[in-house]
């Protein structure tokens, strides 16, 4: 029966994939802060075969260029490789003043296969502010005691976060039918899937948690936990980056609201809820060795600019690392590991230069 069940849920060329996102892959600025921007992004560039010129003067006031984050552009280039219809749903990057540009912008967006949401300024700063200062460090294990430095959960800040996930669902909705596909990303849109299977009852829903999911003693702090668990839950598909984290979240599930996982065909875990099952998976984001070394061998500016370091600092070793500014992403603690390093191997330690 679930090797039938599974045969029968196939994808053809007439359903549409829906990925939705806090923000868009790309952005939308003003023609006149175009001197502010690194690129812009033109349908060449994203392989897009619409046609550029634009003779409204409404949608000229505005340009496309690209997002800064990785993930969500590279699935936007990739979009043409899918076999059915993409479409990115998700904020521009800009609040329009009224309806004429509102329209301008989407008229805009279309050609890129994106589909804006035009939130409140003043709520999405609200919800935006709770996503960075409440739920980020919440999700990563951080949980702060003393009651001067810690960010208090707020009525206020929840209320702004359901209605932005309810302003994100109902785009969805206003935008796809029964037989699409859905995907919603990360912690700022937990409670979509539950609006989604309210509205449209046989959704084909994923969603995936980018940041790590805390341990059930951690997120029982939160004071809308059961909340969270059960617009999660909406969904047919929640995945994780790594196994921890799916651990994590089905022990949540066990402890808070006594549902119970098994094993289902295809290496997945199932969690039955209401009549239907929730299947939970692990597959992280990863970098393809072979991929990345076969560009590398085939570009010359690599080797020449790794010639060009040398050169610079001949006879010494040269450490490199890329890492995003936050108080979460480990800098201090890469510092103090390569300071210790150098304590423990004398030869890779700088040389003075002889007078």
């Amino acid at each position: 029966q679930l090797i039938e069940d599974s045969a029968n849920s196939s994808i053809n060329e007439n359903d549409t994939l829906i990925i939705a996102s806090v923000e868009l892959p790309l952005r939308v600025i003003r023609a006149d802060d175009e001197a502010n921007t690194v690129e812009t992004a033109t349908p060449t560039n994203l392989h897009d075969n619409a046609d550029d010129d634009d003779t409204n003067n409404d949608t000229k006031q505005f340009i496309v260029v690209k997002q800064n984050s990785l993930f969500m552009p590279l699935l936007h280039q990739l979009r043409k490789r899918v076999p059915l219809p993409t479409k990115f749903v998700g904020w521009p990057g800009i609040f329009p003043k009224d309806d004429v540009e509102q329209r301008a912008i989407k008229k805009l967006l279309e050609k890129y296969d994106c589909i804006p949401v035009f939130p409140d300024e003043k709520k999405f700063q609200t919800y935006l502010s709770f996503c960075q200062t409440y739920i980020w460090p919440t999700f990563h294990d951080v949980l702060v005691i003393n009651e001067k430095r810690q960010n208090p959960f707020t009525q206020e800040q929840w209320s702004c976060y359901q209605a932005m996930n309810y302003k994100w669902g109902a785009q969805i909705v206003r935008h796809s039918h029964e037989s699409d596909l859905i995907w919603i990303h990360d912690y700022h849109l937990l409670l979509v899937p539950q609006f989604l299977m309210r509205k449209i009852r046989r959704a084909n829903i994923g969603f995936f948690l980018h940041s790590p999911f805390p341990s059930s003693e951690i997120f029982r702090s939160i004071p809308v936990r059961e909340e969270i668990l059960r617009g999660m839950l909406c969904a047919d598909l929640v995945g994780f980056q790594f196994v921890e984290y799916a651990r994590h979240f089905l022990v949540s599930c066990k402890r808070l609201l006594s549902l119970e996982h098994h094993f289902r065909i295809g290496g997945f875990l199932g969690i039955n809820l209401d009549g239907r099952t929730v299947c939970i998976n692990s597959s992280h984001v990863n970098i393809h060795y072979d991929d990345l070394r076969k560009t590398v061998e085939e570009t010359t500016l690599v080797g020449k600019s790794a010639e060009k370091i040398r050169d610079e600092f001949p006879d010494s070793y040269i450490f490199a690392s890329v890492d995003r500014c936050d108080r979460l992403a480990g800098v201090a603690l890469k510092r103090t590991r390569l300071r210790i390093f150098l304590r423990n191997i004398p030869t890779t330690r700088p040389k003075k230069k002889k007078k």
